[in-house]
């Protein structure tokens, strides 16, 4: 009879121990869907609309230094309306920083990959612009989108 009483003893807290490795496993299985869902807020560009406010052109030798031709580039202020494409939690957090990086370092600007540039990109104009997130409220602006037209930056 004591022996039975143990094997049933050992056997239920075998049991108990298993409803609490599925409980863990369900928690670690959340929390690791939702690191995957952040994850891939951070991997895929984000989209807003925005407006070009200043081209102007840069000369050869105020570009980044790793270049090896001497072509002149542009330069490409814009501004950004908002930041509804990235989901509701991020959002104030990314629009925080970078109203305060426009209030300390100006508006955001590019210099172009592309040595001339069409008529239609000039101040004023309608855009999109595609940006990365990569945590923290940082920011890098990957290209504008100018009437179905792409201008990437260095």
């Amino acid at each position: 009879m004591k022996l039975i009483v143990r094997i049933s003893i050992i056997f239920c807290i075998m049991l108990a121990g298993l409803g609490g490795l599925r409980m863990a496993y369900r928690w670690v299985d959340g929390l690791f869907r939702a690191q995957m869902v952040a994850y891939y807020q951070f991997k895929r560009a984000h989209v807003s609309g925005g407006k070009i406010l200043s081209v102007s052109m840069v000369q050869p030798n105020q570009q980044a230094t790793n270049r090896s031709d001497d072509s002149r580039r542009y330069k490409i202020c814009f501004s950004i309306d908002s930041f509804s494409d990235i989901p509701q939690d991020l959002q104030s957090e990314y629009e925080t920083a970078e109203r305060s990086r426009e209030r300390t370092e100006g508006q955001p600007c590019g210099i172009t990959r592309q040595t001339q540039l069409p008529a239609y990109i000039k101040p004023g104009e309608d855009i999109e612009v595609v940006y990365l997130l990569y945590g923290r409220g940082i920011i890098t602006f990957e290209r504008l989108v100018v009437d179905g037209q792409e201008v990437g930056f260095e």
